[in-house]
């Protein structure tokens, strides 16, 4: 009975927007769409197991309505981009009160209604002193050894003494935020202590190999990342100008050193050389769109994305105007170098990692002052469904004034489901003796209202909360392809040597060691017995014949797949890469020794490894499991 009335109710409130927003569209300039919905047939008695969401369960009788479709999204061109974003951030920029309005159940709103209250007079200077303030209480929470206070210029006489310091402190924040990037802080942490151990400046580092670097680097995953971090820090050392010490110039960075891109190019801007730059991840994207009421897919929108880092851009020049407006550097009205541009971008990805992360804690945030998302969640806390002839609607927005970039919203039946909370029935306490009468009050009784106040709260800001959490807008995950390979691990018989290859210098584990591997095509008959005839037919394949004399040859291979022996299959490792899972079938053979054979090394580099040296070379992880099932077969 309950789905059944709130049913009704939505119904209700369905044809009263209807039939409200069919009533403006005769004065709007622009024509609409229309679709035409049907007369509904007379109702019929039904449970709520039987109902479709979008099943009408009222008793109402309607015509035929049409009803306006919601204007098609608009795209800024790319001329007026610009002019959108100077339109949005600009610091002389303020929110009138009509673009502060998000209307709902449609959530319309103005263009201007994502201008950032960050940068809006007092309230926005208080919070993003409030969140510095957060961020100085929480920076040493998880112990990052890569977090040192910031290199300030003023404190060094000594240029030389200078240069040295941000030399070594440029190279320690390049490492960590390359092997941060797709990597959890708490493992970063192990492996950057152990980089520094072994290569404490960037000096060191260029003097070292690709596969010592890679070596270190194992089972951190992304290879890629390292062989960039070692071209990048040779070039710096060898570079007539820089010799050693990064430069400050965000583009300069992204163009000229090898694996920085614009979020690293401003993380070291900013943290070691205190100059103004945005640094935009996935976390700080999320708490941006969230702080805008940006309801755009953060990882597809381009136009949203630009959109963010042009809004990161200005908040970070706003932030250093705070911290040295009066300080003139040399004359040329710039301020000097301050750690406000560092401290704040490290705060906004230090929240969202902690707080602002996909199931937020509003609650403990400490800028949620001026957070759309999290205000629109708690009017739709606090505000029931306005019922027919009850509540006066406010006139309908321009269409040419209406946001095109958010996505369509639809929360009808949220806002439902929330109106329910927010008038909590309080009941009236029962007269227990005659003395509770005359007096004014008890803590028993304060104590339960207290209780039943606190209850209500709780209950408006899981409300709010769950809004928030609707931005970004989440993407459907794409289905990750599975591929099945054979590892074949041949062991010679006579030194217990394994032949090992070295994978090409580009694509997928770019240029590390594994046993031969031959991928299964997708549609195979993946028995033991099928795996076995193709890992003899593959690993017969990797060897060929030193002999002129075809004959002879013909002889010498058969010969070589007589002392291929196969022992069988050590078992299935599976392995997810972030986009593709393997299922590695691990094969065992061992091969006699036979004149003038050699690996096939046409197009793979191959060689005979001791067990120790399979043990020392860079692997994958997924591989180096492989090669525990082998090594303790072995043993």
């Amino acid at each position: 009975m309950a789905s059944l009335r709130q049913s009704s109710r939505l119904a209700s409130e369905r044809i009263r927007l209807q039939a409200a927003a069919e009533q403006t569209s005769t004065t709007s300039v622009l024509p609409k769409k229309t679709r035409i919905v049907a007369r509904p047939r007379p109702a019929k008695r039904v449970t709520s197991d039987d109902m479709d969401d979008d099943e009408d369960a009222s008793d109402a009788d309607a015509d035929t309505l049409q009803l306006p479709q919601p204007p098609a999204k608009r795209r800024k061109s790319e001329k007026s981009v610009p002019d959108l974003h100077q339109r949005l951030f600009d610091n002389s920029a303020r929110t009138s009160t009509d673009a502060s309005i998000c209307r709902f159940p449609l959530r319309q709103h103005r263009l201007d209604y994502h201008q950032p209250l960050l940068l809006q007079g007092d309230v926005g200077r208080r919070s993003r002193a409030d969140f510095l303030q957060w961020y100085d209480g929480v920076s040493n929470d998880r112990a990052m050894p890569w977090r040192k206070p910031f290199i300030d210029p003023k404190d060094y006489q000594d240029a030389d003494e200078l240069r040295r310091a941000q030399t070594q402190r440029a190279y320690e924040v390049f490492i960590s935020e390359i092997m941060l990037q797709q990597t959890r802080v708490k493992v970063v942490i192990g492996y950057w202590t152990r980089w520094m151990q072994k290569w404490p400046t960037i000096y060191d580092l260029a003097k070292a190999t690709e596969d010592e670097v890679m070596s270190v680097w194992r089972g951190l995953g992304y290879y890629s990342r390292c062989k960039r971090i070692l071209a990048a820090c040779k070039l710096i050392v060898e570079h007539s100008d820089w010799r050693g010490l990064m430069p400050y110039d965000v583009n300069t960075l992204k163009t000229q050193v090898p694996g920085v891109g614009p979020y690293t190019a401003g993380a070291i801007s900013c943290i070691v050389f205190g100059r103004p730059a945005p640094m935009v991840d996935g976390n700080v994207l999320r708490v941006l769109s969230r702080q805008l009421g940006l309801l755009v897919d953060t990882k597809t929108d381009k136009t949203a994305i630009n959109l963010i880092w042009a809004c990161a851009a200005a908040l970070v020049e706003t932030v250093s105007l705070d911290m040295a407006a009066a300080e003139e550097d040399n004359g040329s009205g710039k301020p000097q170098p301050t750690d406000g541009p560092g401290k704040w971008g490290q705060a906004l990805m230090e929240l969202g990692s902690t707080i602002c992360t996909p199931q937020p804690n509003c609650l403990a945030c400490p800028i949620t002052a001026t957070c759309r998302a999290y205000q629109e969640g708690e009017t739709i806390a606090a505000t029931p469904i306005p019922r027919p002839n009850v509540a006066k609607q406010p006139d309908p927005l321009d269409v040419e004034d209406l946001c095109h970039l958010c996505e369509p919203f639809e929360c009808l039946a949220d806002t439902e489901t929330a109106a329910e909370p927010t008038t909590p029935v309080i009941k009236k306490a029962k007269q227990t003796s005659l003395s509770a009468f005359f007096a004014p009050g008890s803590s028993e009784a304060s104590e339960k209202k207290a209780s039943r106040v606190s209850h209500a709260s709780a209950a408006l800001s899981k409300i709010a909360i769950s809004h928030a959490q609707k931005f970004p807008v989440k993407t459907a995950k794409k289905a990750v392809p599975e591929q099945e390979t054979l590892v074949c691990a041949i062991q010679r018989a006579d030194s217990k040597m394994y032949l090992i290859q070295k994978r090409p210098n580009t694509g997928l584990l770019a240029g590390m060691w594994e046993f031969p591997s031959h991928i299964l095509p997708e549609m195979n008959d993946s028995t033991p017995t099928a795996r076995k005839r193709i890992a003899r037919e593959f690993a017969a394949s990797l060897f060929r014949q030193d002999d002129d004399d075809s004959a002879t040859a013909a002889v010498s291979q058969e010969q070589l797949r007589h002392n291929l022996v196969y022992h069988g299959e050590l078992g299935t490792v599976p392995w997810v890469f972030s986009h593709l899972k393997l299922r590695m079938h691990v094969q065992l053979f061992t091969l006699s020794d036979v004149p003038k054979t050699f690996p096939a090394t046409s197009s793979v580099k191959c060689r005979w490894a001791s067990s120790e040296a399979v043990e020392g070379e860079t692997m994958g992880t997924g591989m180096r499991k492989c090669w525990k099932l082998v090594a303790d077969k072995d043993c």
